[in-house]
């Protein structure tokens, strides 16, 4: 299979084990970040900037969730639990999160040193976690598939990305890439 078909269809699979009734594919998102392994990423003291830089762009691009017309919370938090009434001890509930089954592609470039599939997918979900990030917590994983090829050449997808103006603020361009990770969050 070629690459554009590869990456079409990830962007349209529906898993048939955690979500065979959903009516429609889950949310997906492409980010123009290489994939890193955690290995990788500590040996070279990089983590908190990969982090940053995903968290930039689900900030940027608005990838969360609504809440309110003034906020935003991860893809599975239930949003109608946001505004919890502390308890008598002073305590906030924490938010209600629902399961998620999720599907994760890296696209490397071509001709680099291979690296293990499952240390890309602990350091991006450690990154799209949280409360700024894409999910609330990746305990809420249920279901997770990962793919890792080559990208081809020729081959760029085009998407939504963060980046830092000239004041450092948050501003949102558009850039192609044909080396990226790219994730689908299906809601179970």
């Amino acid at each position: 299979m070629n690459l554009p078909a590869l990456v079409q269809s990830f962007y349209e699979h529906t898993c048939p084990w955690c979500a065979p009734h959903a009516r429609y594919p889950g949310n997906c998102y492409a980010f123009p970040v290489l994939p890193s392994s955690m290995h990788g990423l500590r040996s070279r003291g990089e983590t908190d900037r990969f982090r940053d830089e995903v968290r930039m762009h689900v900030q940027a691009c608005n990838f969360q969730a609504p809440a309110s017309w003034k906020s935003s919370v991860p893809v599975n938090v239930v949003t109608g639990s946001l505004l919890a009434v502390p308890d008598v001890r002073g305590k906030v509930p924490r938010p209600r999160v629902r399961k998620v089954c999720v599907g994760i592609l890296f696209v490397r470039p071509l001709g680099s040193p291979d690296q293990d599939v499952d240390n890309n997918a602990k350091a991006f979900l450690d990154a799209i976690k949280g409360p700024d990030g894409l999910i609330a917590d990746d305990m809420e994983i249920v279901h997770l598939e990962c793919f890792k090829v080559e990208s081809q050449p020729g081959y760029e997808l085009t998407m939504p990305c963060g980046h830092r103006n000239l004041g450092g603020l948050v501003e949102q361009k558009t850039v192609s890439a044909s080396s990226f990770t790219a994730i689908r969050i299906q809601l179970i």
